[in-house]
């Protein structure tokens, strides 16, 4: 469910420590695994450029966006930073609202470079160990391959299908805020 758990401990440098985590049930696919990666990195542009750079309420910010293989919440889209106690309100405000904002508002100005990093990194790893090792395992997890065709599924991958995929995320109304103040 959503919602949001505020505690409270002594610190010597007060800062909130945030953590948001949004979790959805979406079946494992390849091309949902990378969306996924897309919407984290995404959702971590926007928040360097406006909770950082404008607003700077943070030293360090950055989101993740997962699909599981195996978990019962198989999609997660998560940020995890500390930040200046007294701009929480209007930070996580901004945060809920470019959760839900991706889901009409994914730009290719976005996407493109995401795509081409993704690109340029599944190529070096067709030469690395680590990476067959990794898809081999996956593979066995639940048969979807992940590795072959890999480039194919990024190029075919458009606005569209993240706003769909924050749409069926946002949907699920799992987005859980844990905030730890400090003491007064």
């Amino acid at each position: 469910g959503s919602g949001t758990d505020t505690f409270t401990t002594s610190m010597t440098t007060p800062q909130s420590q945030v953590l948001i985590l949004e979790n959805a049930k979406i079946p494992y696919s390849a091309k949902d695994a990378i969306i996924a990666d897309i919407a984290g990195q995404i959702l971590t542009k926007r928040l360097i450029d406006t909770v950082r750079e404008e607003m700077g309420a943070v030293y360090s910010i950055y989101a993740d966006g997962r699909l599981s293989r195996e978990s019962l919440w198989t999609a997660t889209l998560a940020s995890q930073f500390p930040m200046k106690p007294e701009m929480k309100k209007e930070v996580l405000d901004f945060i809920h609202g470019q959760f839900k904002a991706m889901e009409s508002d994914v730009t290719a100005e976005e996407l493109n470079p995401i795509k081409e990093y993704l690109v340029k990194t599944y190529t070096e790893n067709k030469e690395k160990n680590g990476s067959w090792l990794g898809s081999l395992m996956g593979f066995g997890i639940n048969g979807v391959d992940t590795f072959n065709g890999n480039i194919d599924t990024v190029n075919s991958i458009t606005v569209n299908d993240v706003m769909n995929f924050m749409k069926n995320v946002n949907g699920q109304d799992n987005y859980r805020v844990v905030v730890l103040d400090p003491a007064e």
